[in-house]
């Protein structure tokens, strides 16, 4: 009883990523099983940190169970399905352990179970037609299913009719299924760490501008040669859409081009300050810029006139901080310098664009 409590628990060991307390669209459950009383698997709970490691890293929302037993599982799998709703979530889900085929249909294995026969897989395993459908019950438009899990299972040498490795899966609407080995065959285990296709799929995933089925074929065309051809795993699916896990080339290069105007920006509203502190902030957050070289030069031209910003100055005294480092604390009022009004301001981190242009001098007028 206190094993299965400690297993039980666990298991439970989750790993949500949420943003802001908003419904993730992305939604991923991974699961790492290893301890299984017939064999020791080492890679299983290494290679589903890995996967959910990398999931995150690209946006989704992981929840990840260790060694976790039926009941663990179960109700995981209600939770994940929950979380799939409306057309732009995608669901996420990952496997890594024992995968067996009974009668043509796969099974995984949760730990703790005592399947000595045909039978006892069907009701002390998990279908993966069970994962499926709930998936599908969540509405998601995009479901992606992989089964790190060909792996040999002592026990089934005793079943009737023994099959190996994974059966072939007809992936419903809208799904990718992914084997880390060819149906009917076993996956290397691997010596190292981690397993040879959760090493391969994490850095594809990790890829930026890569679309699912280019994930997967990295991956395949990864193992398939690290392995000797010995391993070559197996991908399928039914979707009508591109999915991507990192950013497109298209959306690099906005994201480049949005980079570019905030410089811009940025420089317009500093280049001619006379604080010091000022300069130094739009340096330190654009240190490659296209503007660097003028702001160092301006940067030595005031301080060998001993401009404000050098040591204490009126701002410091009052409290002010350099904006890159407390972007959202309001300004102090402005200092004139002779006869100029320097417009004092601060930049968001989202978007680098002045906020607010603070008080002028009292008692005067921008």
């Amino acid at each position: 009883m206190g094993n299965a409590l400690t297993s039980l628990l666990i298991a439970l060991l989750i790993f949500c990523f949420h943003s802001g307390g908003q419904a993730a669209e992305r939604v991923a459950l991974v699961i790492g099983n290893g301890s299984y009383s017939s064999t020791q698997l080492v890679n299983p709970k290494n290679d589903a940190v890995l996967m959910a490691d990398a999931l995150e890293g690209v946006g989704f929302a992981v929840t990840l169970l260790i060694n976790a037993d039926r009941r663990a599982m179960l109700a995981a799998i209600q939770t994940f399905s929950a979380g799939l709703h409306g057309t732009d979530a995608v669901g996420f889900f990952y496997f890594a352990g024992i995968g067996v085929q009974v009668d043509g249909e796969n099974f995984l294995l949760p730990v703790g179970a005592e399947l000595a026969n045909e039978e006892d897989v069907h009701f002390g395993a998990v279908a993966l037609t069970r994962i499926l459908q709930a998936m599908d019950r969540g509405g998601s438009a995009t479901n992606i299913v992989v089964l790190d899990a060909a792996r040999d299972y002592p026990p089934m040498r005793g079943f009737r009719a023994p099959q190996r490795g994974l059966a072939r899966v007809d992936p419903p609407v809208g799904t990718h299924i992914a084997f880390s080995s060819n149906p009917g065959s076993v996956a290397l285990d691997g010596a190292g760490r981690h397993g040879a296709y959760a090493a391969a799929l994490a850095k594809a995933i990790r890829h930026p501008g890569l679309e699912a089925n280019q994930v997967f074929r990295k991956a395949r065309n990864e193992v398939y040669s690290a392995t000797g051809q010995a391993q070559r795993p197996w991908h399928d699916h039914s979707a009508y859409g591109d999915f991507y896990f990192g950013k497109t080339s298209e959306s690099t290069s906005t994201q480049e081009t949005g980079s570019g105007a905030q410089e811009l920006i940025y420089w317009q509203a500093v280049r001619e300050s006379r604080d010091v502190s000022v300069l130094e902030a739009y340096i330190e957050r654009f240190p490659d810029g296209v503007f660097v070289g003028l702001a160092k030069t301006r940067l030595a031209m005031l301080r060998q006139r001993g401009a404000i910003g050098d040591g204490e100055s009126p701002l410091h005294a009052q409290g002010a901080r350099r904006l890159s480092r407390h972007p959202t604390v309001e300004a102090p009022d402005a200092v004139e310098v002779g006869k100029r009004f320097p417009v004092q301001f601060w930049l968001t981190e989202e978007q680098m664009t002045p906020a607010v242009a603070v008080k002028p001098p009292r008692g005067g007028e921008v």
